[in-house]
């Protein structure tokens, strides 16, 4: 005689099963691996990702000579360029890495279109996507990161209110900032768009322009540091001038939202969850780097093909 239960029973038992046999990727050499061969035959981007794996895509950089407009230096040993002078680094968790094996799939051969649709995805604004620069890609064993924290507006104030850092925002400033920093980023900044250029109001250039400078010649305390001496430990900080403080000194650019997700402009929908760690050396943590996308190397294969 059928009984229905029982049935309904060992399908659920074979449901499980089927899940068990899946293995998902679970080290960041095994990443690089099924990702590389993703991107070269079209085949397999069907993957699951263990979430003890995260995943930081580093760049602009140049591959040699100063090759990149925007950054004269080479590929970082540590997750963020600057190395122990950028206390931060920006990192994604591990449903961004099957959303890249997807991107790769898609984009089969094309190493730059896939880097930059990854770009697009996590938030990259157009001006730092640039065909001369190189890129990577950083899988990162999550066990392994130090400071790991979602970078919400208001965590993002306790973080800066502690040491070493000692920044007071004005109240009022930090409550605009929260509720306004990424829906009415042009009407804050003055920016017709997500680049900043000449439409942009004057103390957000002005602003933005000194603290970017020496994030990128001293790292982010010396960065914070200037801050506070320009606008008394941050409370004379207009809300223009604060929502330049974080785009100069952690890189939150216009697209950042503030809720601990991601925001891609070619959709214009948020995406997924973003976070800061420490930055660290890559051999200390155990992760995988790879190249995404080089000129050098788009010119070696472009040549073979001839």
């Amino acid at each position: 005689m059928w009984n229905f239960g029982v049935t309904k029973l060992w399908i659920v038992i074979l449901m499980f099963q089927c899940f068990d046999c899946e293995d998902c990727i679970d080290t960041p050499e095994a990443y690089r691996g099924i990702f590389e061969s993703v991107l070269e035959t079209g085949i397999g981007g069907d993957h699951c990702v263990a979430r003890g794996l995260m995943v930081s895509i580093v760049g602009p950089y140049s591959y040699e000579n100063e090759d990149c407009p925007m950054n004269p230096n080479q590929k970082p040993d540590s997750i963020s360029d600057g190395g122990n002078s950028t206390y931060w680094a920006w990192v994604s968790g591990s449903h961004n890495l099957e959303i890249y094996l997807k991107i790769a799939e898609k984009n089969v051969g094309n190493p730059y279109e896939a880097a930059a649709e990854m770009m697009r995805f996590v938030g990259y604004t157009e001006e730092y996507i640039d065909q001369a620069c190189s890129y990577s890609l950083t899988v990162l064993p999550r066990e392994n990161l130090r400071g790991l924290v979602v970078p919400t507006w208001a965590s993002l104030f306790l973080q800066f209110e502690e040491s070493p850092f000692n920044v007071t925002f004005d109240w009022d400033v930090a409550r605009r900032l929260t509720l306004q920093g990424f829906s009415n980023f042009t009407g804050i900044s003055g920016c017709a768009g997500n680049v900043i250029d000449d439409t942009c109001l004057q103390e957000y250039l002005e602003t933005y322009n000194i603290l970017s400078s020496i994030m990128s010649e001293a790292g982010t305390i010396a960065c914070v540091e200037e801050f506070r001496g320009m606008f008394r430990n941050g409370e004379s900080a207009s809300l223009t001038q604060a929502r330049a403080f974080f785009h100069g000194c952690i890189d939150a650019n216009p697209l950042f939202t503030g809720l601990g997700y991601g925001y891609s402009a070619t959709n214009n929908q948020l995406t997924e969850r973003e976070y800061l760690a420490r930055n660290s050396r890559l051999d200390e943590i155990g992760a995988a780097s790879f190249t995404l996308y080089s000129p050098y190397e788009a010119m070696i294969k472009n040549y073979n093909r001839v």
